[in-house]
């Protein structure tokens, strides 16, 4: 059977919905991550519906003031239910490697500073969570997922200096390497198998690796058929990747029912991208393409039970489009969890 995770965000108050917006509206309305209530009904829609563990987004520890990490150590791990799901650790690289209100800064491992906060931040997380019996273990140890570790620079020393760091604490790190333009085949030999590359070697500083969202901005050429080719592109790339996987890299896939970031606002995010369209049947078809390239870990990840901002959610909503209704995409995740 496929162990299914789904990306959770714990970052809900009035404020979080006054400004970053929304495409649907949750059944349970704008709701606060902090309220006991929301978490139980998150965890038991989970269990109900075949997720086996929330990855939940972490930028940093609450000394600093981040309400994320105050709600998963106040509200989600103090709740009467969390014993009926696990929980995994999905660590925001920009929010705690780049400077906020600075576009141009990048994630620089050759910078000390940058390094040091990464390991702080896994020292905080192995002190306060990896040692819990209700977070998430492959292969016995604890999964960690770093947003675009595809992003990281400089060199391949310096990230791998870095990520040495990190594994002073046994760990599944999972990164967030699956992409377009990445997998290279010969034209001239389309038998040969595919390699990754220059990439090869920052692959290989991984457990495993996924894909938070596939979502690629079309040009002007392709936007005509972007939505309908996307699930079929996802496939072929998703194909190639397991053939060009160095052993032991386990490959995680990641089924998102649509994605459309244009109701938040400029001033949150000034490029909006090429909205890909939701419907059950592109969920039904994410989940069984997922299936089909599941590697040995089992494993796949949804994207996501709660970015509202974005349209990515499965969780319930009072205003899906017809026919569904609000628990038909976790109905669908139910119905297609066992087509392994």
């Amino acid at each position: 059977m496929v162990d299914v995770g789904a990306y959770y965000y714990l970052w809900y108050d009035k404020d979080q919905w006054r400004d970053y917006r929304y495409v649907h509206t949750p059944v349970r309305k704008f709701y606060d991550s902090s309220d006991t209530e929301v978490i139980s009904q998150h965890i038991q829609w989970a269990k109900e519906h075949g997720i086996k563990f929330f990855l939940v987004s972490w930028d940093g520890p609450e000394e600093e003031g981040k309400k994320i990490d105050r709600n998963l150590r106040n509200t989600f791990l103090t709740n009467s239910f969390s014993r009926d799901i696990q929980f995994a650790i999905f660590y925001e690289s920009e929010a705690r490697l780049k400077k906020p209100g600075q576009p141009l800064d990048v994630m620089n491992l050759s910078d000390p500073n940058k390094v040091n906060r990464l390991v702080d931040d896994f020292n905080y997380l192995a002190e306060n969570y990896f040692k819990d019996d209700r977070y998430y273990r492959v292969h016995g140890k604890p999964l960690v997922a770093l947003y675009l570790s595809r992003a990281y620079m400089h060199t391949i020393r310096d990230v791998e200096t870095a990520i040495l760091k990190l594994r002073r604490n046994e760990l599944y790190l999972v990164g967030d390497e699956v992409y377009w333009h990445t997998v290279v085949r010969d034209r001239l030999r389309p038998w040969k198998r595919p390699t990754l590359g220059n990439r090869e070697e920052f692959v290989r500083l991984y457990d495993a690796v996924t894909a938070y969202n596939m979502h690629e901005e079309p040009s002007s050429a392709e936007k005509e058929s972007f939505d309908k080719d996307f699930d079929s592109r996802v496939e072929k790339e998703y194909g190639n990747w397991l053939k060009a996987l160095p052993e032991p890299v386990e490959f995680i896939p990641n089924v998102i029912p649509g994605f459309d970031d244009t109701k938040i606002p400029a001033e949150r995010r000034p490029e909006k991208h090429t909205p890909l369209r939701r419907s059950l049947g592109r969920f039904d078809l994410q989940l069984q393409l997922a299936a089909r390239n599941v590697s040995k870990g089992n494993l796949l990840l949804i994207t996501s039970f709660n970015e509202w901002h974005e349209d990515t959610q499965i969780e319930p909503a009072e205003n899906y489009e017809t026919p569904a209704e609000p628990l038909s995409y976790l109905k669908a995740l139910k119905r297609g969890r066992t087509l392994r």
